[in-house]
């Protein structure tokens, strides 16, 4: 089972360590005690929320005139601003023509959104639009949801045993355009995100940290953990999705999607179905993620992101599913 993958529980093992660290971090875009040129100096670092967290703000960094930032890291240094090591990156363009060294604190709560000077930020939190305005851009999908059902079924019918047989599957089956056509601004991140995030943003971060190119990958991962659930755990209401708030919905799995598990792990429902979940994630591992790697060094990340994107998945059913159950109840209460 994924779980039991020695490679996924060291990389959990880290993750959660340097979470518990964060905790007591910066909360603010520059440490408190900071100081010295922000970004530039050692004694005044870019607050991250861990190494993850570094790539992504890496990922977000251009020049102030809007140039792609590349990046090598160089170790680290000491700093009398933190008790934790200082990460050191040196920026060039993709000419190779050097720019200023730059200095990394991934022990934080959060991501800054503030830029050393002489670079900018893609996006930012703060750019972000809220849901439902009228002023919002849309993301593009880039795997469509009729793709989407059509490799899941596929993928089932390999890896699934007899579960595209059994007689209830085919009713499973009819809920998916539906069901996916109404998550799918959550999954595609329109929203949440601004176009340009999701549009240009979003797919460089994955080339860049897992070395995979098709743009669709992570959209594939998220709504192949989806289909999983409605397969394993049965719900006899969920077809009452359309009445529940997605925004609500939205605003709870941008809070839990970072760590699917830890959030999943408190529905019992998922703890009773977690083997079965589980084999599904290792199997769409090994043949949705594994052949598409292009550099063997980024293996392990690529692993890593894509567990956590079908987890996503898995927990955006269960989120739909809970809101849905709740809002049954208040009805019959009511």
């Amino acid at each position: 089972m994924l779980m039991e993958n020695p490679l996924f529980q060291q990389q959990k093992v880290l993750f959660d360590a340097m979470n518990q660290v964060c905790a007591t971090g910066c909360a603010g875009d520059e440490l408190p005690n900071g100081h010295g040129e922000f970004g530039l100096t050692p004694t005044n670092p870019i607050p991250t929320n861990t190494i993850m967290g570094s790539r992504y703000y890496l990922s977000q960094l251009c020049t102030s005139d809007g140039k792609k930032v590349h990046n090598e890291r160089r170790g680290h240094v000491t700093s009398e601003v933190s008790q934790m090591p200082i990460d050191v990156y040196e920026t060039f363009l993709p000419d190779g023509t050097r720019l200023p060294t730059i200095y990394i604190s991934p022990y934080q709560q959060n991501n800054s959104r503030k830029a050393p000077r002489g670079f900018s930020l893609l996006f930012s939190h703060t750019d972000l639009p809220a849901p439902n305005k009228s002023t919002q851009s849309k993301a593009k999908a880039k795997y469509p949801i009729h793709t989407a059902i059509e490799d899941f079924h596929s993928f089932l019918t390999v890896v699934g045993g007899r579960t595209t047989q059994a007689p209830e599957y085919a009713l499973v089956k009819a809920s998916w355009p539906g069901l996916l056509q109404f998550l799918q601004p959550i999954v595609t991140g329109e929203r949440l995100f601004s176009a340009e995030a999701m549009n240009y943003a979003a797919p460089r971060l994955q080339r860049e940290q897992t070395s995979i190119t098709d743009e669709g990958a992570t959209e594939r991962a998220i709504y192949f953990g989806l289909m999983s659930f409605t397969v394993i755990i049965v719900n006899k209401l969920r077809n009452r999705y359309p009445r529940i708030n997605l925004d609500e919905v939205a605003e709870r799995w941008l809070s839990q999607a970072l760590r699917p598990m830890d959030s999943l792990e408190r529905y019992d429902l998922f703890r009773a179905a977690r083997p079965k979940i589980e084999t599904l994630a290792k199997q769409f591992l090994i043949k949705h993620v594994q052949p598409s790697v292009t550099d063997d060094r980024k293996m392990d990340d690529a692993l890593g992101w894509f567990a956590t994107q079908f987890l996503s998945g898995v927990l955006l059913g269960q989120i739909t599913d809970a809101l849905t159950l709740r809002d049954y109840y208040q009805e019959q209460i009511g």
